[in-house]
Order: C-alpha cells, then sequence, then structure tokens
C-alpha cells in the first residue's frame, strides 16, 4: 500500500510548522540589581542677583549612611572643593568614598549605595562658606533610585 501525495503533504506541513522557532521558549535570566555609585552637584547662587558664586568652599561635613549603620563625620576639615564659575561644585563617587563618611565603595574606589533595603540610603551634609560669609549647612538625600543628585544653595 502506498500512501497518496494528499496524505503527506498535510503530515510534512504539521511537521516542519511544529518545529517553527515560534515555538521555543524564549528564556530570559534575571539581572540582579547592582549598587550604584552616588555623586552630588551643588550650585551655589545669590538669591537677590540670581547670579552664582564663584569660589564659594563646600566641603563634606558627615554623612548617615544606612548600608554601614554608620554616623561619621569626615577626617577631613579642611578638604575644601571650590565653585567655578558657573557656581557649581561636584563631588563624584571617589570623592564622597575618599571623605571616609561610612560609605560601601566598589571595586573602583566609588562610594555606592545598595539596591537592598537594608543598604540603599545616605543622607549627606555638606558646609558651604567662604570668606565674608556665614558658614551654611544642608542635607542632601541619597538612594539607590537617585544615587546622584543636584542641589541649588542660596547664600546671600
Amino acid at each position: 500500500m502506498r500512501p497518496s501525495c494528499s496524505v503527506l503533504l498535510p503530515l510534512f506541513l504539521l511537521v516542519a510548522c511544529h518545529h517553527s522557532s515560534h515555538d521555543d521558549p524564549i528564556i530570559v535570566a534575571p539581572v540582579p540589581a547592582l549598587p550604584r555609585p552616588v555623586a552630588i552637584e551643588v550650585e551655589v547662587y545669590d538669591p537677590i542677583s540670581g547670579y552664582v558664586w564663584e569660589n564659594m568652599g563646600v566641603r563634606v561635613v558627615e554623612a548617615e549612611v544606612e548600608a554601614t549603620g554608620c554616623f561619621c563625620l569626615s577626617p577631613f576639615p579642611d578638604d575644601w572643593f571650590y565653585s567655578d564659575e558657573y557656581g557649581l561644585v561636584y563631588f563624584a563617587p571617589q570623592d564622597l568614598a575618599y571623605a571616609d563618611v561610612g560609605f560601601v565603595e566598589n571595586a573602583y574606589g566609588e562610594a555606592v549605595v545598595l539596591p537592598d533595603s537594608y543598604g540603599d540610603e545616605a543622607l549627606v551634609i555638606l558646609e558651604i562658606w567662604a570668606p565674608g560669609f556665614l558658614p551654611v549647612e544642608v542635607e542632601v538625600y541619597l538612594d539607590w533610585t537617585q544615587a546622584e543628585t543636584f542641589i541649588s544653595v542660596a547664600i546671600q
């Protein structure tokens, strides 16, 4: 007995369609959340004129870091960063790690916040000062969802 062509063709198409790449399952591997480097950019300006202040000193005073449970004062009270011609001071992740205020550091020496709920927040206190001005302290909140932040501070 010889099978007819009308039976073999649908069988062949059924087998060909069954092994289609559309039927292959898509495997998605979960990507773990990684620690994020923290950074702070500060703008110092005069609220009356609207102009920015150049050469204003900004330093890290202390930080409360959830991951380490540390409320740490900076051992470098004279480590000032000065605002540029745009009134800006930038604390890179390496600068915040160097300030030695309790941040966890990654392999690159950067201060980081962790993705876990027990280590995802930090509060950094900065001091802003220049000769002829009263010192001003500001609190900067960092967390894993906003590890880099920009603040604008009015100084009269």
